[in-house]
This record gives structure tokens, sequence and C-alpha cells, in this order.
């Protein structure tokens, strides 16, 4: 039997480094080294060749030095990995121990509900197939932050794959996640919202505008990033729109 065939998980830890093939960005930032592990597990619903199976993949980045810890621990439960099981507790976790945490929930999870759907229409095994993969880079374009980016495939059957960017910032002097209401003033929304709707390509948005939490910060400016179908159609893709600092001058902290 192939080890797609397994019905239990087979779970393959690995640094990134080892594995061959082209590396992630990995940001410089002084005080912190950046590490890698690599997660890769398939489950089959049944012994049989056409059986619905769920495939995670997960390459996640991770901090070491200088506030590694608080980093690698807000960014567990900043939503770079869904569902959030590890917003459930505040307990701490290696990184190590998070990813393969995941991967045994994901797949329990998945068991035990998509199990039970197939089971009811086991004609259409297809329709059942599970693909989450997760590869993460880091980057650093403004002092004393660290820019996480999550880019996430999933597939729960349906015509095609989800494919969205997720970006979560860091200030490396106290390891806290970065939110907008750091960044900015509690009364700037409308403004941002219409500094948005200025900068936005021609006849991308057709959908109302939000000031996204999904955001890079540069010593340039900001730049907010929007999922296929957030405000647009789904075939329009992904939207950034950045925003330049001269423009934002009256609305930061």
């Amino acid at each position: 039997m192939s080890k797609k065939h397994l019905i239990t998980p087979l779970l393959v830890l690995a640094i990134l480094t080892a594995c061959g093939g082209k590396k992630a960005q990995v940001a410089k930032v002084e005080g912190l080294e950046i590490d890698s592990i690599s997660v890769d597990s398939t489950l089959q619903l049944a012994p049989v060749e056409a059986s619905p199976t769920c495939h995670v993949a997960l390459h996640l980045q991770f901090v070491k030095g200088k506030k590694a810890e608080e980093i690698n621990q807000a960014l567990l439960r900043s939503g770079i990995l869904t569902p959030d099981y590890f917003s459930l507790s505040d307990e701490k976790i290696a990184m190590k121990q998070a990813a393969d945490s995941f991967v045994c929930q994901y797949m329990a999870d998945y068991k035990r509900d998509i199990g039970e759907l197939y089971r009811r229409d086991p004609e259409h095994p297809s329709n059942y197939n599970n693909r989450y993969i997760v590869t993460t880079s880091t980057q650093s374009d403004r002092d004393n932050t660290l820019t996480y980016v999550a880019r996430v495939t999933t597939f729960g059957g349906g015509e095609h794959e989800m494919t969205q960017t997720i970006v979560r910032n860091f200030d490396v002097k106290t390891g806290r996640l970065i939110t907008l209401s750091d960044v900015f003033k509690d009364d700037s929304e409308a403004k941002l919202k219409a500094l948005i709707e200025q900068n936005i390509e021609e006849g991308k948005a057709t959908d109302e505008i939000f000031v996204s939490d999904n955001f890079i910060l540069t010593d340039d400016g900001i730049t907010f990033l929007y999922s296929a179908a957030e405000i647009a159609p789904y075939e329009t893709g992904e939207i950034s729109v950045e925003i330049d600092k001269d423009q934002l001058k009256d609305l930061t902290r």
C-alpha cells in the first residue's frame, strides 16, 4: 500500500532548506533569526483507490532570537492557520508542536465531518477531496517591523481552488502583532476608505470598500490586500492598494 493510502496521517517534519527547491523569502532583522519547518500529510478516507483524500502541507517560517516567543505565539493565534485552533487556549506551544497538532486536528475534523458525507454519497468521491496548503515568507520593509506573509491555497470540492494572501506585521521590539488601531487614529476610517477608493486601480472594485486588516507596512506607506471576491468578482483575483505615506500623514499615530 502506498503512503497516500494510509488511514492515519503520515507526518513528515523537516527543515525547509533540506527539502530542496526554491527557498522562501527570508527577512533580515537585527536580533532575529528566521527558521522554518515543513509538515506534509495525506489522509485517505477508505482503503480503496477512488476514496476521497485530504492533503495538508504547511511550510512555516518562525522566529528565533529577541522577542521570538512573543512573536511566534502571537503568530499562531493571528489567523494565519484556519481553523484557528490555537486561539482556544493561551498555552504556549512550540512551532513544531503547533504544526503537528494542527495537522492532526484538521485531519480528525475532516475524517469526522467529510467521512459522514462520503458514507451517504459514495458514488461521488471527488466531491469530498480536500487540500489545505500554506507557504510562508518574511520580509522587513519598515524599521522595527517584521512582516509575515502566508500564501494559503484551499480546495473543498467545487470548480476551483481558492488562494489568498494573509499578512501579519509584528513590532520586533515588543513582539506584539501590529493592528490597524496601532497605526491609525481612531477617527481615520472614513478618510482611509476614501484613500483606498482613490488609489485602487480603475474598474477593479465593484462592492463596498472597507479598510482591510490584511496589510503590509513599509517605509513608504501601506499596502492593503483584498482576497478574490472580497470587493470585486472572483475572476478579478486578489487586489492590492498602495497608499503613500504622504497621503497618510494626518491619519497615523
